[in-house]
């Protein structure tokens, strides 16, 4: 099995970024990143299927994914539209959150959570994005790439292939991360 971890090297030692989950022993290749990549995201934009996920418990929800949405350090900023999309989810029975209210309790309990307005700079900046055919999909990612003009490390939380094959932003999902960031450690089981 091959699985790839992101990490960093420093003075002679590798530091995971994750736990990589049933991974007790194995031998490992290093792979260094030139240094143009950038630094871990500090920040996470979820999207719909993200937060529905973790909400629920569903197992679907990417183990890296879980993993930044568990961490008690983690910002994450939820679009508006990520939200409404839940909303509606709820209201038409597709998901296992009870009603809209228990998903607003839940979102607004959290204080790592931050709703992040639809606004004209959004709207403009989803307008430019015509790579991305679904129009939520780029509202989602115009409100990362805003932050990143702002000089912002930002990562999506996203299954989603059409924002994932944009390779617009950065993603955090199941084992590998796109695009990969400083080092790549490739586990090989014993």
């Amino acid at each position: 099995m091959l699985l790839i971890v992101e990490g960093t090297y420093t003075d002679g030692k590798v530091e995971l970024a994750e736990t990589p989950a049933g991974v007790q022993r194995a031998r490992v290749l290093v792979t260094f990143l030139t240094s143009e990549t950038a630094a871990p995201a500090t920040r996470h934009v979820v999207d719909t299927h993200a937060l529905v996920w973790f909400l629920e418990g569903n197992p679907r929800l990417g183990a890296n994914a879980k993993a930044v949405l568990q961490d008690r350090d983690s910002e994450l900023l939820v679009p508006m539209v990520a939200l409404s999309e839940a909303c509606w989810m709820i209201e038409h029975g597709r998901t296992s959150i009870p009603t809209v209210g228990d998903l607003l309790e839940a979102v607004d309990a959290d204080p790592r959570v931050f709703v992040v307005p639809f606004d004209r700079t959004t709207l403009d900046k989803t307008l430019l994005l015509t790579a991305i055919t679904e129009m939520h999909d780029r509202q989602i990612v115009a409100t990362a790439l805003l932050l990143v003009d702002q000089g912002e490390t930002v990562a999506v939380l996203t299954k989603d292939t059409n924002i994932r094959d944009s390779r617009l932003v950065s993603i955090v999902w199941q084992e590998i991360r796109f695009p990969a960031r400083f080092i790549l450690v490739q586990l090989i089981t014993l």
